[in-house]
Parts: structure tokens; sequence; C-alpha cells
């Protein structure tokens, strides 16, 4: 019943760095926040009852992140607003409002993507109508203090269709093959790459040595020497399964 029930409903997951919790966002704009089974350090899947549900989107939910160490749990939606809960206790704390339109006509920012920092700084990526086009957009990243005090917001090149936050590290990945590591101090570019084919994904492994970037081609492995974010490997075709290999541990910080 659970596992039919969440397949219909879930549009975003995401769970914590050491894997007790898991948050899901749904069409039904709700995040629900379950407990993780675990047992000789593997998941052996959910416990059979949330332990919180959380509400307060008026659309759907388009994404969740965690932070366990901050005991946070931000989720974005379709609507432009980014709300921040406890995970224990299920707490409502704060909403941040990255963009209010001055014109109605002008459309609203969807949101797309939120990370949270070691230090408790949010990222938001988000996508903004174009002026000149309605139907065309651009995407804008928005950084935020943990007490709801944006930082800084910019406009990005690409459309960003993955994000990944490592610590004070934040890793972005574009629709046309945009790869960009930014400090989350004030979110500007330290590294960056074009590769072949759109992101579709970006993860680590658990051992903290590589970074995993998932394209849209399917045919692409990578290794790159992050401390200069050049590739020190030429491209090598699989047809299984298509990533960007990256040696994390040399990023710079």
């Amino acid at each position: 019943y659970m596992q039919t029930k969440l397949s219909e409903a879930v549009v975003s997951t995401q769970s914590t760095g050491d894997g007790k919790y898991l948050a899901t966002g749904g069409r039904d704009t709700t995040v629900v926040i379950w407990k993780l089974l675990r047992s000789g350090g593997e998941c052996h899947g959910l416990k059979p009852h949330p332990s919180a549900i959380l509400y307060g989107h008026n659309s759907q939910v388009t994404c969740v992140a965690l932070s366990q160490e901050l005991d946070i749990v931000a989720s974005g939606s379709a609507e432009g607003i980014v709300l921040l809960h406890t995970i224990k206790q299920g707490t409502y704390i704060r909403t941040l409002v990255p963009h209010i339109p001055t014109d109605p006509e002008s459309g609203h920012l969807s949101i797309a993507l939120v990370g949270i920092a070691s230090n408790g700084n949010i990222v938001v990526a988000g996508k903004m109508p174009t002026k000149s086009n309605k139907e065309g957009h651009h995407s804008v990243l928005y950084l935020y203090t943990v007490n709801g005090k944006m930082i800084k917001r910019v406009k990005l090149e690409d459309d960003t269709t993955a994000l990944f936050v490592d610590g004070d590290r934040v890793v972005l990945g574009g629709a046309g093959g945009s790869l960009e590591i930014r400090c989350m101090d004030y979110i500007s570019v330290k590294h960056k790459l074009r590769l072949k084919a759109g992101v579709l994904a970006i993860s680590k492994d658990p051992r903290n040595q590589h970074l995993f970037v998932t394209t849209a081609d399917g045919a692409t492995h990578l290794d790159i020497n992050c401390q200069t974010f050049q590739k020190v490997m030429n491209l090598v075709s699989d047809p299984c399964f298509g990533c960007c290999h990256v040696p994390w541990g040399l990023v710079a910080s």
C-alpha cells in the first residue's frame, strides 16, 4: 500500500547524510518525513508510518533538502516559496519568498532546487519567466542565511537542472552541459566546465572522495581534477551509464 501511495504522489526526495531520515515532497502539496530502517550500516526500508507530515505549500512541492545537523528540512514549490521546518518535530520555522512580482502579468518564480550548507546558508535555484518571451524562462540562484536574510541573487546563463551542496560548496549542473562549483559564502564561481550533454543529477560517494554527475547522453564518463577543474582523462563511451567521475577530495576549498 505504502509503495503504491508514494509512487503516485512523490515528486522529489532526499535523505540525510547519515541515512536516518528521508523527506518526500508531493503533488498533494505536503512534505512527509520518514525514518529509515537500518541494520549493519545498510538501509532496509521505511518505518510504516511517517514521523511528520508538513503543510504550508499551496502548490506542488518541487524539491526538498535536509540537514540533520541543523535539524532543518527545506521545501520549495511551484508557487515560488521555500518553507523551513524542523525534521524531528516538524515545527514550522519560516517562509522564504525569493521574488515578489511587481507586475501580475510578468509571471512568478517557480522553485526548482534547494540545498542547505553546513553553516546554515540556504541556496535556492528557481525559474523566472523572461520579460520578452512569456513562454521562455531563465534560471536564478538565491542565497539566504538560516534566519531568512537574502545574501545574494545571481542570474545564471544555463538552465539549472541539478544542485548538490557539500559543506560550504555548491555544485550546479545545467541543461546546456554547464558544471560549476561555487562557494556558499557569496555563491561566487570557483571552477566551471562545459560538458557535452546536459546534467541530470549530481551525487557523492559514501567515502566523500568522488563526485558523480549523470548526463543526458547516457554515454559519457569523465574523470576530472577538481583542483583546476580540468579534464585529466579522455571521454570514455559507456552504453549503460553516463556520468562525470570527479575526485571530490581534490576540490580546493
